[in-house]
Order: C-alpha cells, then structure tokens, then sequence
C-alpha cells in the first residue's frame, strides 16, 4: 500500500543532526567534556590532579598545572593580580581573585600545602579599619613578583625575578589617604613561607609591634623581601617575632621605625634566623637593627 499523505499539521522537520560539538572551544567535545561550559574544565586524562584545561583554557597535559616538588602530581596553587575582573575564582591567572587576603582565604579552602601566587602590583590592604591585615593560615606559602607583563603568563615559581619585580602590600588605603593598617601581615600559631613582597607604610600604636609581619607563636621563613617605612610604638618595625621561630633571607630593612628593634624585634624566646640581609636607615632607640628578648639569634 502507498504511504499515507503527509500531515499537512505536523511543521517541519526537525533539524538533522549538528554533529560534534565543543561549546566552550577548549579542544573536548561535549560528549566528553564533563563541564561543556567552561573551557578552563576538561577532565584529567593524565591523572595528575590537574584538569587538563585547567592552565591554558585548552586540552594541554603537558601543561595542566603546577608541580614543584617533584611527586608528579600537580600542587595547589591560588592566583592573586591586583588588576583581575571577571569570575575571579583564583584557579588560573586569567581568573586571579584580586586581593591577597582572599587568595589566602581561598588556598585554606582547598587544602594544606596549598600555594598563592602574587602578580607584581601593588595591593592596598586598609580597607576599613587600622586592624585589616592579611592573616596567614597554616602551611601557607605566599609567593610575590610574578611578572604578567611578558609574553606567555609564568607558571613556575623560577619565573620570578624578585630583584625587577615586588608585589607591594601597602598599608595605606587604595584612596591615598592618610590611614595605615597596624599590621600589613600576621601569623598566629601558624608555618608559613612570605617570598617576593615589599612591605610597606604601616603604622602601630598597640603594644604588639610588627607592623610589616607580626608572627606570633609561628614557625616561618621570609625571602627576598623588603620591609620599608612601617613605624610602631614598640617592638619590631619591620617584624616582631613573639615565641615560636623565624628565618629571613636575602631581605631588606630599610626607614623603619620603632622604640626597640626598628628592623626586628624578638620576645617569649623566639628563636631567630637571619642570612644575607641588609639593614639601611633604621631608627630605634634601643637596638637599631634587631632587639632581642630571649631566644636565640643567628646571624650571617
């Protein structure tokens, strides 16, 4: 028997087949691609830990992530750029989140050992009161100087030439006024690494002192650092070291101002570390450089 004519009724035909299809052109179609809408998510073929998307926005194993100590496996890494916009989750650079606090608050979310990556700017961290700093949280590693100037973004911490490039923390707010955070940087109880920052304008009338880092009860190592023109009323213009221990390498101190200790000051024992650093321009009037109240010191 013929076929029955047609429903004159039932419209068109539907549309044949578009064929594959990657919606968020990160090189996976969305057949396999478990995130289809987000090129920066792709899935880990390579089982390193890292979403081969995750770097690039395109499929690149090779480089999907950041691996430093050598266990194959890709290491946690926050972004921070005093510029970014935009989604700001801190996963890649082109997401960077834009304040080092919230890099911080973020890298505590994702696990221990967990890095943040500073680009070069300078980061104002008054923002409401003197109390604002940016506190560190355990098995933190702060790393500043990433220059995203050069062609093709740096994705490995020996990128940095810390010499050229410092990320400012700034004690001042992002309107120039007059007011200064106590604190630039604190650590309570916490082992954190500071690498690549220039600490700068803090200004501390409480009796804690260290308005650049005030690390307390804290096991750290500070590098290639500079602490400049932050004052207090106490103890360590630069830093004070209460309890637990610190090291500081190739840094540098320089106008600080403070009653004792204008570069540094140490007291409840803690123990201190110093190796190829400079001291230039410091004010106190006791213990120009460094003030000591128990604990070992160690310099060379």
């Amino acid at each position: 028997d013929p076929d029955p004519d047609p429903d004159p009724d039932a419209g068109p035909d539907p549309d044949p087949d578009p064929g594959p299809v990657d919606s968020d052109g990160d090189g996976v179609l969305d057949t396999d691609d478990p995130v289809p809408q987000d090129r920066f998510l792709c899935g880990d073929e390579d089982q390193d830990s890292c979403d081969d998307c995750a770097l690039r926005g395109f499929k690149n194993t090779a480089e999907d992530g950041y691996e430093h100590d050598g266990d194959g496996q890709c290491d946690c890494v926050v972004f921070v750029d005093a510029s970014a916009t935009g989604l700001q989750d801190g996963l890649s650079w082109e997401t960077a989140v834009a304040r080092p606090r919230d890099g911080v608050a973020s890298a505590a979310l994702r696990g221990p050992e967990c890095e943040v990556w500073v680009a070069a700017g300078t980061y104002h961290i008054w923002e409401n009161n003197n109390g604002d700093s940016v506190t560190l949280r355990n098995d933190l590693e702060l790393y500043g100087g990433f220059d995203l100037s050069v062609d093709g973004l740096p994705w490995r911490r020996d990128q940095r030439d810390t010499g050229l490039h410092h990320s400012a923390l700034d004690a001042s707010p992002a309107d120039g006024g007059a007011s200064r955070v106590a604190h630039v940087v604190s650590a309570f109880d916490v082992s954190f690494v500071l690498d690549g920052f220039y600490i700068a304008g803090a200004i501390a009338n409480d009796t804690l002192g260290g308005g650049g880092l005030l690390a307390t009860g804290s096991t750290g190592t500070v590098r290639n650092t500079t602490f400049d023109a932050n004052t207090v009323s106490q103890g360590g213009g630069g830093i004070h070291v209460e309890g637990g221990s610190l090291r500081v390498e190739d840094s540098l101190f320089k106008r600080n101002q403070a009653e004792r200790g204008a570069a540094i000051s140490t007291s409840a024992g803690a123990s201190l570390e110093i190796q190829r650093c400079g001291f230039d321009a410091q004010e106190a009037v006791r213990g120009g450089a460094i003030f000591s109240v128990g604990g070992d010191i160690d310099v060379a």
